[in-house]
């Protein structure tokens, strides 16, 4: 195999990876009372991607970060509140929305989700 062939292939995979991560945060968003999928940790891992970008939509003219300023204060002010609370279904709501459209910055550029959330 050459390297441009070894490329292409995990290219591929990692794409569908991230597919499927979205699918699978989706899924939590629609169906959040069947899961035991998010802890503490993850919803301080979820404040911290908000928090950064939040501070790279005000320091840079050419921010990828999904999420204006004002949409990561008011999820930052939402996680802080479920944070407080026990964790359920909602707060597994809470969390799942914005995953899904940050799982592939989420999971892999930031490695917060560090194991497969199907295992």
């Amino acid at each position: 195999m050459t390297r441009t062939t070894i490329l292409m292939l995990f290219h591929a995979v990692v794409s569908v990876e991230i597919a499927l991560e979205q699918l699978y945060w989706t899924h939590v968003e629609y169906f959040p009372m069947h899961f035991d999928c998010v802890t503490s940790e993850r919803v301080d891992d979820l404040i911290s991607v908000f928090s950064h970008g939040q501070t790279d939509r005000m320091t840079s003219s050419t921010s990828t970060f999904p999420y204006d300023v004002d949409a990561c204060m008011k999820f930052i002010r939402l996680l802080k509140d479920a944070r407080e609370r026990d964790i359920d279904g909602h707060t597994t709501c809470i969390v799942g929305t914005p995953i899904q459209y940050l799982s592939p910055e989420f999971s892999i550029f930031t490695c917060l989700v560090c194991s497969s959330p199907m295992e």
